[in-house]
């Protein structure tokens, strides 16, 4: 008997290109001879509601089909479902997002005929996944991500981009937009990050931890990190003036920006991060509010379909 799979469709990612697409991509499947059952999520807990029923039903195996925020939501689904073990599921992904950031680490193939041929294969690799615990009374949530968390700056700029519409929320466009729309109210703070092996006390801008190498839509915020290392890579950034961030925007797209004196680049299984005012903070995109948090990494936590 072959793979049962479970496709969860975000019907408003890429543009709600994802909707519109995904009558085509099921015949796709089907004349694939691919086994599955699907589901469009209305919001994102309704996503993570979906992906927990689908556990409870026996689905090992799933797939999202939209963009960076769909597999977060995916994710979350599985690692807040404590009734299995991630390491027995399988997840991939159909990308007709936006941003795209996952595929651009994992090397999967960014038409869907391509990510189709490789759900055939099932070829698969176990991957990290970070978790933070947010430590504030205010916000003491516990949330996963795949690629990317930021702190500061990265934050702010993923909460003026949330309410941007459809049509201009085009990946790295819209990452510079919110840059442009951030620079003007974000403040520098004092921060204290700290792990088993360094600390950083200092007025810094922004946090990126990252499992992947990009955010934003292509922006390379973590030039060297690894999926499946168990470390993460860490870029601090230290008081800096408008003008440099915008002087440095294009060494965003090739990681030439981490040379910069201001940037400090560290490694971790764990962080600790303290600041008062809190920071805004992001993963794979996605709003997470105001908060201190420990963000710590699960070595092969989960299997992806790989190339």
């Amino acid at each position: 008997m072959g793979l049962k799979w479970f496709f969860l469709i975000n019907p408003e990612a890429g543009g709600k290109r994802a909707g519109k697409s995904w009558p085509k991509l099921s015949v796709l499947l089907a004349e694939k001879s691919i086994d599955f059952e699907s589901a469009f999520s209305l919001s994102a807990s309704h996503a993570i509601e979906l992906v927990g029923s689908a556990i409870d039903n026996g689905y090992r195996n799933f797939i999202a089909v939209g963009g960076d925020g769909t597999m977060n939501l995916l994710v979350n689904g599985i690692f807040r479902h404590a009734t299995v073990d991630q390491q027995e599921i399988t997840i991939g992904i159909i990308p007709v997002g936006t941003g795209n950031d996952w595929i651009r680490s994992t090397g999967i193939p960014v038409s869907a005929i391509g990510a189709i041929e490789l759900i055939c294969r099932a070829k698969t690799g176990f991957h990290d996944i970070g978790k933070i615990t947010f430590t504030g009374a205010k916000n003491q949530k516990v949330c996963y991500f795949i690629i990317m968390a930021g702190f500061g700056f990265q934050g702010l700029i993923a909460s003026r981009i949330e309410g941007v519409s459809a049509s201009v929320k085009k990946g790295a466009f819209a990452f510079v937009l919110g840059i442009f729309d951030a620079l003007f109210r974000y403040k520098t703070t004092q921060v204290y990050i700290s792990s088993s092996d360094w600390k950083v006390k200092d007025m810094i801008y922004n946090i990126s931890i990252g499992n992947g190498r990009y955010c934003g839509g292509g922006m390379k915020m973590t030039p060297e990190a690894k999926i499946d290392d168990g470390l993460f890579d860490i870029t601090l950034i230290k008081k800096i003036s408008k003008s440099e961030v915008l002087l440095n925007l294009p060494g965003l797209f090739n990681g030439s920006f981490v040379k910069n004196k201001k940037v400090i680049r560290q490694r971790a299984k764990k962080i600790m991060i303290e600041s008062n005012p809190l920071l805004p903070a992001e993963c794979d995109g996605e709003v997470l509010g105001y908060g201190n948090g420990e963000i710590e990494i699960i070595k092969g936590a989960i299997r992806v379909i790989i190339p």
